[in-house]
């Protein structure tokens, strides 16, 4: 049994690199869950419910508004960079990293200048809590230093310098936003106290990250290449920049209607079970970090078996990893929620729903990887769409009359609704399934 492992890894080098670098993002991406827990369990226990609440929709617009800057290119830069090294063009990349930078930088200056001016009417009127506009003001500030910290993040998964991502995506920000606050408690235990946390360390990562990207590309070493037109570098990201808005607003359309609809003290709850819940899909996000680059790297040569092949390695990775933490949150929803305080145990039903979706997320495998690195961002859009409108449709619809609960349902709904139409997206144009079950013949449906 142990030769023909070996045999396996030594034949198949791609199964190797996804391994180890699947294996050095989930040691990371572990870390970086433990880390957010930590800042978590920090606000709830020093600040309590309404300063989690008010620190979650903070944090919401903050993400928003940080996509929105992005404009897609944060994925995008993935294939480009990927493309480029597999071809050995380093001028290329140079001139796809200075076009985006172009883009981001003024964009970002706008929009945190109007994020400024309208913080008291979008906590007044959308929020009814004219208390949030110092919490939205304290964001604003850090939508331009996070969108260029995700962008440049995403330059190092591009080169496939898995270690040094997986360390400043998955675990600097937490961990920093952590040790901010803890300084900040120490000294002076406001309310806004965790925004301000997450925005310093947002700031001092973006220059850290972007100092080892440009170290370690050493792309202004060769001069610019005009390998793709900027007109085609934007209209290849903007299908990505509306999948990734409808992905933000899929994920945090729910906290935002919470916050439209019910309490602030509501919101924070639903919070911690929605981080809670998230620990199920740490595999596929792990996997995903060293499997979008390869997919793009297949695709480049027009290796349709190798793309299946690392599809389905990945999946199954994925699935054995994710069912431990499912059935033990599963079985324990109150116990794991009374961590962060008594309160937020009646948020257990909410949770049950949101690991459920997760672990639907986690089972179907890197479906809007393999769409978006491979040329089709615009059917993967499409399908985005269509759940998006069916999430906000049912927060709509549920949240005024269950609260979390209803918000849960929709998540689960949603969650549902995509990734079985990026499964059979991907069977139509490649002919292989992602989604595995192992109780089904051969587990592959």
């Amino acid at each position: 049994m142990i030769g023909h492992l070996k045999a396996k890894f030594e034949s198949d080098l791609h199964l190797v690199e996804l391994l180890k670098g699947g294996g050095t993002a989930l040691v990371f991406r572990t870390l970086g869950v433990l880390a957010g827990y930590l800042f978590v369990f920090l606000v709830s226990r020093l600040f309590g419910e309404f300063a989690m609440g008010a620190y979650s929709l903070s944090y919401t617009v903050l993400m928003i508004l940080s996509v929105l800057c992005r404009l897609g290119t944060d994925t995008s830069i993935i294939r480009y960079v990927a493309e480029s090294a597999a071809l050995n063009r380093p001028g290329g990349m140079r001139h796809v990293y200075t076009s985006i930078l172009r883009v981001i930088g003024p964009v970002g200056l706008a929009v945190t200048a109007l994020t400024l001016a309208g913080a008291s009417m979008l906590a007044a009127d959308v929020f009814r809590e004219p208390n949030l506009t110092g919490f939205i003001r304290i964001a604003a500030w850090g939508i331009l230093p996070l969108s260029l910290f995700h962008f440049h993040a995403e330059c190092l998964r591009g080169l496939k310098k898995i270690a040094l991502y997986s360390f400043f995506k998955n675990l600097s920000l937490p961990l920093g936003a952590s040790l901010i606050l803890m300084g900040l408690a120490a000294v002076r235990s406001g309310p806004k106290s965790p925004i301000l946390a997450y925005v310093g360390a947002s700031a001092f990562l973006f220059v850290l990250v972007a100092g080892f990207w440009l170290a370690g590309s050493k792309i202004f070493r060769h001069p610019a290449e005009v390998s793709v037109s900027v007109g085609s570098i934007i209209s290849t990201s903007l299908p990505m920049f509306l999948s990734g808005s409808l992905f933000l607003v899929m994920r945090w359309i729910d906290t935002l209607m919470l916050g439209m609809f019910r309490s602030v003290e509501e919101v924070g709850i639903y919070y911690v079970a929605v981080r809670i819940a998230n620990v199920t899909a740490i595999t596929l996000f792990a996997i995903n970090t060293i499997a979008a680059p390869k997919f793009a790297e297949f695709f480049a040569r027009n290796d349709i078996e190798g793309l299946g092949r690392m599809a389905r390695q990945s999946t199954r990775i994925i699935f054995w990893l994710s069912f431990p933490v499912l059935i033990f949150i599963l079985a324990f929803p109150s116990w794991v929620l009374g961590i962060f305080g008594p309160g937020y145990r009646t948020g257990s039903t909410a949770l049950i729903l949101l690991i459920l979706g997760q672990f639907i997320n986690a089972v179907s495998g890197s479906v809007g990887y393999i769409l978006n690195m491979t040329g089709n961002q615009t059917s993967f859009r499409n399908i985005v769409l269509t759940a998006t409108a069916v999430n906000v449709g049912l927060n709509f619809l549920l949240i005024p009359r269950l609260g979390i609960v209803g918000a849960g349902i929709a998540s689960l709904v949603c969650l549902l609704t995509w990734n079985i139409a990026s499964v059979i997206s991907v069977r139509k144009r490649f002919g292989f399934l992602t989604m595995y079950l192992p109780l089904l013949p051969k587990g592959w449906i």
